[in-house]
């Protein structure tokens, strides 16, 4: 049986924790979703024929489509629903 201190440091240590797993999440969600726009073929909704994404004419939901603006396959796709996924978890212990 823990005594009442050591239940105590043990309530801050998982409060500690349960903090910090929304904060990384939002975090990682981020740099994977930036890592992600490197893989866009290319294309948008101003100019189809363009290269890779653009921060400016793309919007955040074409790294998740099948296919690109341009025609071709989004090899972005993969990371940006990994991101989602690591978004959605760790948003679900707040």
């Amino acid at each position: 049986m823990l005594r009442p201190v050591q239940a105590m440091q043990k309530k801050i240590r998982t409060d500690i924790i349960l903090t910090w797993i929304p904060f990384s999440g939002i975090c990682l969600f981020f740099l994977l979703y930036y890592i992600s726009t490197f893989f866009y073929p290319g294309g948008s909704w101003a100019d189809k024929g363009a290269a890779g994404f653009s921060w400016l004419n793309n919007y955040f939901c074409d790294l998740l489509d099948e296919k690109a603006k341009n025609g071709q396959y989004n090899s972005a796709r993969l990371p940006a629903i990994v991101s989602w996924v690591v978004l959605c978890i760790s948003l679900s212990v707040f």
